[in-house]
């Protein structure tokens, strides 16, 4: 929370790269937390870091929290971004690709009102997946 707070005092005084640095660090943490804890929403609202995640989005940033914003994203429930994060991540790095074949299997798995409602279609899926498995090889 320290860390998002000095995030969003940095960019109030105009300091972007230290309000970026800061904010990085504490999206991690924060990232942790939602990973390793069952019920992190007892210790902080994702809301709270909504603004944060929203100006990190305009930098790039390091695959080690690209994985951690894609994984809390899954977790979150929050398909349509989980796809985009595995996406770029995958753009960047080609050995992500297993996890964006589990990903796809993932979504197949749910109802397709849950998927229509993620901006997902079960085709569009399909296709995805079919892509990444000819991709692997």
């Amino acid at each position: 929370e320290l860390l998002r707070a000095e995030s969003d005092l940095f960019e109030r005084e105009g300091k972007t790269g230290d309000s970026i640095v800061q904010g990085m660090k504490g999206y991690s943490l924060y990232a942790e937390l939602i990973i390793r804890e069952k019920d992190y929403s007892q210790y902080l609202s994702p809301e709270t870091y909504e603004h944060l995640l929203s100006r990190l989005r305009d930098y790039e940033l390091p695959e080690p929290l690209l994985r951690k914003m894609f994984a809390c994203s899954l977790i979150s429930g929050r398909l349509l971004q989980a796809g985009e994060l595995m996406t770029e991540i995958l753009d960047r790095n080609p050995s992500f690709i297993d996890e964006g074949i589990g990903f796809y299997r993932g979504l197949l798995t749910r109802p397709d009102d849950i998927l229509l409602k993620a901006g997902f279609t079960r085709e569009g899926i399909k296709k995805a997946l079919s892509e990444l498995e000819t991709r692997k090889g």
